[in-house]
């Protein structure tokens, strides 16, 4: 429509506004201060014309700050603005223009820049034939044959390559440098480096974005988003086929156990069961009335094998982009049930019903292949899946299935409970009320666990009889309540943790509480009362397998792992990459990736083998240590080194001196699960299991202590000996009878045979395998990798010996075919009448990181060639070898994407190119981050330039102080302690400082808090006395004991990097949230200096979350809500505190915009129009004409967040508007009001927040050394923009940018810019409040007894909404052409 109207159109669409002035002359305002922004007089002849980039007028024209009086300078008074020029050229667009004038060859063609996804086979082929065809053409003709820019045709990420002679004319055909995937369907093969491509990307959690960036930094140009939706909408039901076909598989191999174990097949099993979303359930907010998740996966985890698999998978599912499109098209669709359709569930499905996730997970289990039973059901406390499962099975006759719970779970119940136990102040020694609430805390969870502790060590001592078990807890608790008093005289005869040669140590507790409580008789009975809980027979009986769900949470991280972040939205393809998390985890990384190429059609080479062989047996050898008892041990003594740190500090020491020998010597948890730990006892075991040299060493015999393998162990006895073949012990040894067989299992059906995740089960034998005797195992049968490394050794091989190089390779075509030109002069002049072809040989391939050394043989006679580099490398001021441009290029694309290093050689490996070792990854990580620190601090720099232009063109001078926000984010959320630390969870954080001059908002400080480091953790292990941070190599910047909580600090950190460095700012006004002391910290610095005294304004945004969360809590009539149950009272409360909270700050933003900001009116005003808001909500709007701004006669106020029945029709009593007055006023307060008085919000450091997350490694709460500088690289981008910021970046590392991948990145910022301004439309903001408004009225009809299947738009969005709250009224009905133009920039 913008084309259709003209230029005026346009304008619309951008704030340019041609002839503005900037101010009026001196001699009209005698107070400059007084003159308006922007103003226009006709009254004024002007004396100056300026012309400004479109960027230089959108900075002085538009101000972020609502209600400023700038100052203006006499000497741009009477300035006219003309229309602005265009803007300035960024590094993409200087790379494109400059390749207009590059020299082209004599075929008036370009030759190819940059890097290429090659497979070499195929590529010396090609190239072959194309010298072949010149030398007959063109038979005297020495020129070189390069790729030619202007013929290259993409296919993906694969390319098709025309060769031209740099002498001569010639052109040959064009050549696909790829091989092709034979499909079993009509139409073209994909071409195999696109589905790897795809294999990629669901083995990883990059998004198209991502692999996108990934591959611009790498120097090549990706696919377009459209090719990869269209080839990911192929693979991925593949991938759900590998997966169903591999989980069946699992389930044979769980019969097939139960087979070797003397069973039948059909026997049923016991299993775990857990849930995950992909919004936590506490994130609803304002948005969404419904759950806040839109997908949930649910998945069965078998307890029969030691490997625990993953057997079944339900995936739920609400979203439907095409669904949604349809909808705002006109057409009226249903979710489910359209072509095309994503969503497998209605829009008001109830995410959080577990109980029919359950339901279809167990009909998988029993209508898929290998079907199987599931007698015990192991899940948290707090879902009802077993119901739904356990209906399904019971339906079926299958068995009835028993609801286990999980331990651990009721073990955090338990402490939950203990700490808010109202105990007497006699309890704790300690004095004050704040430092008794911290010790109960420490003491809820050393007696949670201690208890926990008694239930494992009880059961294992009385062989898991429950009766026995029972009778023994109960006594023990009143043992452990004395315990705790310093009495242990009970302990040896009715404590399992706690013995006269080991007696217990507390180690939740700090000394001055060891042993000396003191409990009154309600201390002890309040309790016995909470305890006696965990110690109930129905709680142990439902735990007295031992079983719990930490397999099934372990792979809801793994789904973290291959869903992008962010990813809520994420809507048709999270289905594919789950089940691809979950071959995965049932597979591990390695082995699964080689199935899934077999299973896509991909051809496995070797070299691609022998890294995914090394990331399997690494993943074995760490899912192998972490089950030892020493790593269990070193995990619990450095957690009773934090809490014995946190005691010191607390308890007024000084705990500068970080001394391991004095924080490790105490006793601890070594493996509560497994009973009772004991460390002391197994010195000897744990230097064996935690060191794995030794079993070399040692010879088999120390080999067979690191694996569960016992050879000679007997399955069962004979059925004469045990009348009840129930009553047989497992493995039992016998003397006493004779074995008939012998049987020889491999390795996995072995610890699969002797080896149970269940404690404490009686298996029932069948007599086929009694007195069978298992010998020693046999080798693990050959897995998809081992195949093809073990095929390798049999290829055929050229005459030269060696064999030719296969898979894809990153050349830079450049270099390459100089390189391979090269060979094929020197062949001819040393074999003239040989005809053969050179290939790339592989024995003497030399790797370089991701780059490559080839050499290359004739295939008929021996000649081989010198070993050329197919890579450029980067010069570098300093002494040693230069770094190739790929490995450069590598990590920044690393520090581009959240992929890890690991990530990195997955996403290599799934494209069947070689990566580079971790120790290489890391080396050049160390090398590469400060570079980009460096030009990120340069790039802050210049952006504070930008400021101080901006306040010069606004007529203020440069050391003007400005506006600013502030935010603070921590790799860990604060409340994910639980019992690991008693300091805050989080061991990094970011502070970030936002300037709020121009509207671009750009980060111009940022200050990084790490407390980790893994080279002086290595340090100390190895008895080396270091403190952190200070020696040398230390990545930490704070003590270990410093509190990662304290904004105060980086708040002043923050301030002192703006002064200190170029281009420095003052800041006077300075928003965070309402829940931090950052302001005090930043302004203490800024007064010292004596550059300006900051003001600390608040975020409008936290203080109505604030507000709704009082309202929520009100203590209210039952009269206010016209309904009868308490339940439907408190949602309707919920939603009327949404409503109002959002009311009043609507009612606050436009006053402010009538009143032009002055202070003392809106305070006034806004004192009148609360009995107005009471009485508005009662249906009584004859005050609001006169009181309200946002309830009119015109437009009354529709009460957006409520349902129809409570709209206008509540009754408050006196005290029910005087407590609502009271907690509404609060907000409207004075002092409120003026730390509000600009409008200015947070909202951009939070976005900043998520952007750290997008190039940190997801789990990476322990990425120790290089988190920080992927933090610079996260902020350079959203400074610049993704396009414009890998440019810079590639600029400043020394990296050439290639016009193909120019063009990439200049789309990729083109679309981030729209999407950028797109989001600040009118009509954006309005869709949004519409379909926010869309949700609470189908969650009303669904709550109201009404039929919600019928998802009709034109019945749920014709209700009035705010449109832009943030902007003053909400107001949609009065902009209808404003926005459609807005939203339809065509």
């Amino acid at each position: 429509m913008a084309r259709r109207k003209g230029m005026r159109a346009r304008r619309k669409l951008t704030p340019f506004k041609p002839g503005n002035k900037l101010a009026c002359t001196p001699i009209e305002f005698k107070d400059s201060s007084s003159a308006p922004f922007a103003i226009k007089s006709p009254l004024i002849t002007p004396t100056a014309y300026k012309r400004l980039t479109s960027q230089e007028y959108d900075s002085v024209v538009t101000s972020p700050v609502k209600g400023e009086r700038p100052t203006y300078h006499p000497n741009v008074a009477n300035t006219v603005l003309l229309r602005p020029k265009r803007e300035q050229e960024g590094e993409v667009d200087s790379v494109i223009t400059a390749s207009a004038c590059e020299a082209k060859t004599n075929t008036g063609y370009s030759e190819v820049e940059g890097y290429r996804l090659i497979h070499m086979a195929t590529f010396v082929r090609a190239y072959h034939a194309a010298v072949t065809e010149h030398r007959r053409m063109k038979n005297r003709c020495g020129g070189l044959l390069v790729a030619l820019s202007e013929l290259e045709e993409k296919w993906g990420a694969g390319v098709r390559e025309a060769f031209g002679c740099t002498m001569c004319k010639f052109v040959s055909n064009v050549s696909a440098l790829y091989r092709e995937v034979e499909q079993d369907k009509p139409g073209r093969n994909p071409a195999d480096i696109n589905v790897g491509l795809q294999l990629a990307l669901h083995n990883t959690s990059l998004s198209s974005t991502g692999a996108r960036k990934f591959l611009g930094c790498l120097s090549v140009p990706g696919p377009s988003m459209s090719a990869l939706q269209r080839s990911a909408n192929t693979f991925g039901p593949k991938m759900e086929a590998e997966n169903e076909k591999d989980m069946a598989e699992k389930r044979g191999i769980v019969k097939d156990t139960l087979e070797l174990r003397g069973r039948t097949r059909d026997t049923p099993i016991y299993a775990e069961y857990d849930r995950q979303y992909n919004n936590p359930l506490r994130n609803a907010r304002k948005r969404t009335p419904f759950a806040p998740a839109t997908q949930s996966r649910d998945v069965i985890i078998e307890n029969t094998t030691p490997n625990k698999y993953v057997i079944s998978f339900n995936h739920t599912n609400k979203l439907c982009a095409r669904g949604d499109a349809k909808r705002r098209r006109g057409e009226k669709v249903l979710c489910p049930g359209h072509e095309g359709c994503s969503a497998n569930v209605p829009p008001d499905h109830n995410m959080g019903d577990e109980e029919s996730g359950g339901a279809a997970c167990a009909r998988k289990l029993l209508e898929g292949d290998n079907p199987v039973a599931v007698e015990f059901l192991t899940t948290d406390a707090d879902g009802k899946a077993a119901r739904g499962f356990g209906s399904v099975m019971d339906s079926t006759g299958s068995v009835k299935t028993e609801n286990l719970l999980d331990g651990t779970h009721l073990t955090r119940s338990l402490c939950r409970a203990l700490t808010g136990a109202k105990l007497s102040n006699e309890v704790f020694p300690v004095r004050t009320a704040a430092r008794r609430q911290q010790l109960q805390k420490r003491f809820a969870e050393d007696l949670s666990n201690r208890v926990q502790a008694e239930i494992d060590a009880c059961r294992e001592q009385k062989e898991y009889e429950e009766a026995e078990v029972e009778r023994t807890m109960a006594e023990c608790i009143d043992c452990i309540m004395t315990c705790y008093t310093g009495d242990h005289s009970r302990c040896p005869g009715q404590s399992f943790v706690c013995q006269r040669a080991s007696p217990y140590r507390f180690p939740y507790l700090p000394r001055i509480a060891k042993g000396s409580l003191t409990f009154t008789e309600s201390d002890k009975a309040t309790l016995k009362k909470i305890v006696t809980v965990r110690t109930s027979h129905k709680v142990l009986r439902s735990t007295r397998f031992a079983t719990s769900t930490q397999k099934a949470e372990s792979v809801n991280s793994a789904f973290k792992m291959t869903n992008p972040k962010g990813s809520a939205t994420f809507s048709r393809n999270s289905r594919y990459r789950d089940h691809s998390a979950i071959h995965s985890v049932n597979n591990g990384p390695g082995e699964s990736i080689a199935r899934k190429m077999s299973a896509v059609g991909l051809r496995l080479p070797k070299s691609t083998a022998f890294m995914l062989k090394e990331m399997q047996k690494k993943h074995n050898y760490d899912k192998a240590r972490r089950k030892t008892h020493a790593y269990r041990t070193r995990r619990a003594h450095l957690r009773e080194k934090r809490y014995r740190l946190h005691s010191k500090v607390n308890g007024g020491t000084s705990a500068s001196v970080y001394k391991t020998d004095q924080l490790l010597h105490d006793h601890g948890y070594a493996c509560r699960l497994q009973g009772v730990a004991r460390a002391a006892s197994r010195d000897q075991q744990s230097e064996e299991e935690s060191k794995p040299w030794m079993a070399r060493r040692k010879g088999m015999r120390a080999r067979r202590k690191l694996t569960p393998f016992k050879p000679g162990n007997k399955l069962a006895c004979t059925p004469i000996e045990f009348k009840d073949s129930s009553s047989a012990p497992f493995a039992i040894k016998s003397p006493l009878i004779t074995p008939t067989a012998y049987k020889r299992l491999t390795s996995q059906e072995y610890d699969s045979v002797v080896t149970s995740p269940v404690k404490g089960e009686r298996p029932t034998y069948h007599p086929n395998v009694a007195n069978t005797v298992l010998l020693r195992p046999k080798r693990e049968q050959e897995g998809e990798v081992d195949s093809v490394i073990t095929a390798s050794a049999c290829e055929a091989k050229t005459n030269t010996g060696y064999s030719e190089v296969e898979g894809y390779r990153l050349i830079h075509m450049a270099t390459f075919v100089r390189a391979y030109h090269a060979a094929v002069t020197e062949h001819r002049r040393m074999k003239n009448r040989c005809g053969g072809l050179l290939v790339a040989l592989s024995e003497l391939e030399e790797k370089w990181g991701a780059g490559v050394r080839e050499a290359f043989g004739c295939t008929m006679c021996k000649f081989v060639s010198n070993v050329s580099a197919l890579y450029r490398e980067v010069e570098q001021d300093k002494p040693g070898r230069n770094p190739a441009d790929i490995n450069v290029g590598l990590q920044l694309a690393l520090h581009n994407t959240s992929l890890s290093s690991t990530g990195a050689r997955k996403f290599l490996g799934c494209l069947s190119v070689p990566g580079p070792s971790m120790s290489a990854l890391q080396r050049s990580a160390n090398t590469f981050g400060p570079k980009m620190e460096a030009e990120n601090e340069k790039d802050m720099a210049e952006k504070r330039g930008i400021v101080k232009d901006t306040l010069e063109l606004r007529g203020r001078t440069r050391d003007t102080p400005i506006y600013a926000e502030y935010d603070r984010q921590y790799n860990n959320p604060l409340r994910n302690a639980r019992k690991r630390t008693p300091f805050a969870p989080a061991t990094q954080s970011r502070d970030v400082i936002i300037e709020n001059t121009t509207p671009n908002k750009y980060v111009i400080s940022f200050n990084h808090t790490n407390k980790l480091c893994a080279r002086g953790d290595a340090k100390r292990r190895r008895g080396e006395k270091v403190l952190c941070p200070g020696h040398e190599g230390c990545s930490a910047n704070v003590p270990p004991d410093h509190n990662m909580g304290d904004e105060e600090s980086g708040g002043a950190a923050c301030a002192r990097k703006l002064l200190e460095g170029d281009n420095p700012v003052a800041v006077e006004f300075l928003t965070t949230d309402a829940d931090g002391k950052a302001a005090r910290g930043f302004g203490s610095v800024m007064d010292s200096t004596g550059s300006v005294k900051t003001e600390n304004l608040l975020d409008g945004t936290h203080l109505t979350r604030s507000l709704c969360r009082a309202l929520t809590g009100a203590k209210l009539s039952n009269e206010v809500f016209p309904v009868r149950t308490a339940a439907r009272r408190q949602q309707l409360q919920k939603r009327f505190a949404e409503d109002l909270s959002n009311r009043v700050q609507a009612e606050i933003d436009a006053c402010r915009e009538q009143k032009e900001y002055e202070e003392a009116e809106v305070e006034r005003t806004m004192a009148e129009c609360i009995d107005c808001i009471m009485t508005c909500y009662t249906g009584d709007h004859s005050r609001c004409p006169g009181q309200s701004f946002v309830c009119q006669r015109a437009s009354p106020y529709r009460f957006p967040y409520l349902p129809r029945i409570a709209k206008g029709s509540l009754t408050f009593t006196e005290s029910d508007k005087a407590t609502l007055k009271k907690i509404v006023t609060v907000r409207t307060s004075h002092k409120v009001l003026r730390s509000t008085r600009f409008a200015t919000s947070t909202q951009k450091a939070e976005s900043v927040n998520s952007a750290f997350k997008m190039t940190n490694p997801k789990g990476s709460a322990t990425f120790s050394r290089n988190s920080r500088y992927r933090d610079h690289s996260a902020i350079h981008s959203v400074n610049n923009g993704p396009g414009e910021s890998i440019a810079r970046k590639m600029s400043a590392v020394g990296l050439r940018l290639p016009k193909s991948t120019a063009f990439m990145l200049k789309e990729m910022q083109k679309k981030h810019n729209y999407d950028k301004a797109r989001r600040k439309t009118h009509a954006y903001r309005t869709r949004r409040a519409h379909l926010r408004e869309k949700r609470y009225r189908l969650h009303s009809k669904v709550n109201g007894g009404t039929s919600a299947s019928v998802y009709k738009t034109d019945q749920l969005l014709h209700d009035h909404g705010y449109a832009c709250r943030l902007q003053g009224v909400a107001r949609a009905a009065s902009r209808d052409q404003q926005s459609e133009e807005e939203s339809k920039p065509w």
